[in-house]
């Protein structure tokens, strides 16, 4: 039998960088309506408080597990991440939307929370052929403006919980219940906690209610800036 050398103790890994609040955490890129894509810089800060302020609306219970297929370089599958490591709370992760795998996981994996945008929801409610699961607490729908049709038919029953967000937030700005989805209908509802939210003209000024105009969000999960774009950061958009 040959002995062999023992092997050389593995190199100590190096210490963990300091994080705080401030200190920068992923570039989340826009989908570029306003022009071309810009990159969004997002601190653990954002992400905290946008968690916290979430936590704070639809409420956080000890077995639950959040389904989720939503892709992890935009804002809404990511924020998915940073809810359940906060929390202390369980995530199932898809590595993609598969409607058959999601439906059956649905069921199987005891889901209380999931995210979806529009498109995704309707062909679940189009998919599934049994009742809704008795432990499904709120479906969080985003992304696009809901159908008031919707709120019959097949997903009557479905705990929707309609909500308005954006990459620059951190994900939700405003989110409504579905208790508050049931009164009104396709409204996202009012700002989370620590929002700070109006509509304003060009100027920036406040406008009366049922005029067009711009929304402006206030708060501690709106982002650090645009990445290496000062001028664009001085003038977001």
């Amino acid at each position: 039998m040959t002995l062999k050398a023992p092997a050389s103790p593995a190199a100590p890994l190096p210490p963990p960088a300091p994080v705080t609040l401030e200190s920068p955490q992923a570039i989340v890129f826009t989908s570029g309506t306003t022009g071309r894509p810009k990159g969004v810089l997002l601190t653990f800060g954002n992400h905290f408080w946008s968690a916290t302020a979430s936590a704070y609306r639809l409420g956080v219970l000890l077995h639950d597990r959040w389904l989720s297929c939503l892709p992890l370089y935009h804002v809404g599958g990511l924020a998915v991440v940073f809810r359940s490591c906060l929390y202390g709370t369980a995530m199932v992760l898809h590595d993609r939307f598969d409607l058959a795998r999601f439906d059956a996981a649905l069921d199987r994996d005891d889901i209380t929370l999931t995210s979806l945008v529009p498109t995704m929801f309707y062909r679940l409610l189009e998919h599934r052929q049994r009742p809704w699961p008795a432990s499904l607490r709120a479906v969080l729908l985003g992304g696009a403006a809901t159908s008031p049709r919707w709120w019959t038919g097949k997903s009557a029953g479905v705990p929707m919980a309609v909500t308005y967000g954006a990459d620059r937030a951190a994900s939700q700005v405003a989110t409504a219940t579905p208790a508050l989805v049931l009164r009104k209908p396709g409204s996202p509802g009012a700002p989370l906690m620590f929002d700070r939210v109006r509509v304003g003209d060009d100027a920036g000024n406040s406008v009366p209610p049922g005029d067009i105009g711009e929304v402006i969000v206030r708060g501690p999960m709106i982002m650090a800036g645009y990445f290496d774009e000062p001028e664009a950061t001085a003038h977001p958009a």
